[in-house]
């Protein structure tokens, strides 16, 4: 364990003993304080508040094998925000004995779910999202005789065998109350390993599958050729431990309400992706059914209208490539491979933003499947908010979109770029810098800071210096518009300082996409956070740099984009979508050793802990939403976060579609 780690975890403060065995409940419940390093839970830091000492309470009673330590030694039952008197309502579930790594994980997430729904609303959740204050166990039913209890809504009378008398090591520590808790849904995971399949259920789903006329595959947990088709559902490297239980790769739109109407006759909660590029796996839900929309690909170009029609599966490099053969363009993503599913939804951080403002202001219209498996049209007259919420919700959207109708602009014929990097000791002036010439600059130029360390072109130091690069981009429809458009940059104060430079370069998407992907490679393990603020620039990248100095890979790096939706409020109206500061950063810890994931893990939350305090809120598409349950409300305005919860008890009062996580 890192010198850092030791100090989190010191005696004389919270930590985590040796009888952790990797659940996630109280990562769950104080994400922020809590991680998982090495393959078990450890403090990533000491609680600073009250607040935070009352999630670590939480967290500790919660924990079933009491692993989650106070420094004064024994937790104070009367601090337990969990307390239950007990009857003989619950069967018992064995998922606490030695090689049930499975029963864990899945009771762990759905005690955790519970725990925060008791929290939040005061009495204790019952399997069907209600409320009720009913005793929930018998404590004279002994572990030795306990009996798999039964899934809430679909049960299985198939008789089962009890399980083997087996006492684990740490059994004298659980408390009842927490196998009864988790006792609802874990019969859908048996022993035997990580994805067997619950007796009954090949059968069962299989009928399902054919009467529902699904086109597409669906391949279940246990199948052969799960393991690697869930690897493959998230493009980053490092991939969070929740398993679907299925997963249905839709091959025409007609299988998402079929996939949807299924999903609620087995009483699973739906996921979506499209691309698989959320940061933090949003679309890997433990025991849910995963609808991956990865190959409806189709797109249609209106070129007279200056429209078009995709599905969410398009990926960035195909559409650019299909709409400059009419010599027209969308602020698409930034990275090559990003699906518009997810990317849409998210609000869309693309190229051009100055000009066009984020990508769903140019969404005109969506197809979608509603929670009870209607298919829907929305747009500004039919089902208006539901398309409000389309345009800006991101993973916690409450629907699943199977086609996008697009405003479409212009191709700019001459993209041109400016770009100047210079030692991280200027990184103070030379954001102030920026920051005072961005009003000089015509819409059409995208100008931005980077924080990296620098690449063996620009120094051949071991180890390589941190620097900061400014880049600016005009989208311009000639050469002699984008020179005049980047005439501020070549007045730089400092340009004798830099390290490198090049000016006037001409560029192309299809060059910017090849550069993206030399940032952002495939294969290699990821965690970003995001940061709106109103606080100078210069001060907020000057903590950016000395954070970048301190990264344990060479590989990550710190991004500023000036105004990445534009500061035009007409291109955010009519969404929830919001910029929530003058200023943004996006902290990258990108790495490829798995044996460093908690170092890295680590460096970011603390690079975020030290910029919150000048924080006002973040981004929903690129948050970390596993790192606080705040996370996603922080994500818009307040206004808008109640208008979106209001609108997810309407259109999905049985939570079909989940929100967002860490819930």
């Amino acid at each position: 364990m890192s010198d850092t780690a030791e100090k989190a975890e010191g005696r004389d403060g919270w930590f985590v003993d040796d009888r952790c065995t990797n659940c996630d409940v109280a990562r769950q419940l104080a994400p922020e304080l809590i991680g998982e390093i090495d393959g078990r839970s450890r403090m990533l830091r000491q609680p600073r508040d009250a607040a935070e000492t009352g999630r670590l309470h939480s967290a500790a009673f919660a924990c079933p094998t009491r692993s989650i330590r106070h420094p004064g030694g024994r937790l104070d039952p009367a601090l337990d925000p969990f307390p239950l008197e007990l009857d003989d309502t619950v069967l018992l579930c064995e998922w606490l004995l030695p090689g049930h790594g499975d029963r864990r994980r899945l009771a762990a997430a759905e005690m955790a779910h519970r725990m925060r729904e008791l929290t939040a609303r005061g009495g204790v959740a019952a399997p069907s999202g209600r409320l009720h204050r009913r005793p929930l166990v018998n404590p004279a039913r002994s572990r030795r005789n306990a009996t798999p209890c039964l899934p809430s809504r679909t049960p299985d009378r198939t008789p089962r065998a009890p399980q083997p008398a087996t006492r684990g090591r740490y059994s004298g520590d659980v408390s009842s109350r927490h196998r009864a808790i988790a006792a609802y849904r874990i019969s859908s995971v048996i022993p035997g390993g990580r994805h067997r399949k619950p007796a009954g259920r090949e059968v069962m789903m299989s009928g399902h599958a054919q009467a529902s006329h699904i086109e597409g595959t669906l391949v279940e947990r246990g199948d052969a050729g799960y393991e690697s088709l869930w690897a493959s559902m998230l493009w980053n490297g490092l991939k969070p431990a929740r398993f679907p239980d299925v997963i249905v790769l839709a091959a025409s739109e007609r299988d998402v309400p079929e996939a949807v109407r299924l999903a609620r006759s087995r009483s699973l909660r739906v996921s979506v992706r499209a691309g698989g590029h959320s940061w933090c796996g949003s679309p890997l839900r433990e025991g849910a059914m995963l609808i991956d929309l990865s190959r409806l690909r189709g797109r249609t170009v209106d070129p007279d209208a200056r429209t078009a029609e995709v599905q969410p599966g398009v990926t960035g490099r195909a559409l650019v490539s299909e709409l400059a053969r009419y010599g027209l363009a969308f602020p698409l993503g930034h990275c090559p491979s990003v699906a518009l599913g997810g990317y849409l939804l998210g609000g869309g951080l693309g190229w051009n933003p100055r000009a066009l403002g984020p990508a769903c202001a140019g969404v005109l219209g969506i197809e979608a499947v509603t929670a009870d498996g209607e298919v829907v049209s929305c747009d500004a007259e039919e089902n208006p908010d539901l398309f409000w919420a389309a345009r800006g919700a991101g993973p916690g959207f409450f629907a699943v979109v199977t086609r996008f109708r697009l405003r479409l602009y212009p191709l700019p014929s001459a993209i041109t770029t400016t770009a100047y990097t210079f030692p991280r000791a200027d990184v103070e002036p030379v954001a102030r810098w920026i920051a005072d010439i961005e009003g000089e600059l015509p819409a059409s130029v995208e100008p931005g800071l980077t924080l990296a360390t620098a690449g063996p072109a620009t120094s051949t130091a071991s180890p390589r210096p941190t620097v900061v690069s400014v880049t600016a981009t005009a989208f311009a429809d000639s050469r002699q518009e984008a020179v005049r458009s980047l005439a501020p940059l070549r007045a730089c104060p400092f340009a004798e300082r830099a390290l490198a430079r090049k000016e006037d370069e001409p560029t192309s998407f299809e060059a910017m996409y090849d550069a993206s992907d030399a940032v952002w490679p495939a294969g290699h393990r990821y965690a970003v956070d995001t940061l709106w603020s109103n606080e100078d620039l210069g001060t907020l990248l000057a903590l950016c740099g000395d954070a970048v100095a301190m990264a344990p890979s060479e590989k990550s790096l710190v991004l500023a984009p000036l105004a990445p939706a534009s500061r035009n409020p007409a291109h955010v109206r009519n969404m929830v979508f919001s910029v929530l500061g003058e200023n943004y950063v996006v902290p990258y810890a990108v790495w490829d050793d798995p044996d460093q994931d908690g170092a890295n893990l680590r460096w970011l939350r603390r690079t975020m802990d030290t910029l919150e305090p000048l924080g006002t809120g973040h981004y929903i598409a690129e948050a970390d939403l596993t790192a606080g349950l705040s996370r996603a409300e922080r994500s818009f305005t307040p206004a808008d976060w109640e208008r979106l919860e209001a609108l997810r008890a309407r259109y999905d009062p049985e939570g079909v579609f989940p929100s967002y996580l860490p819930r």
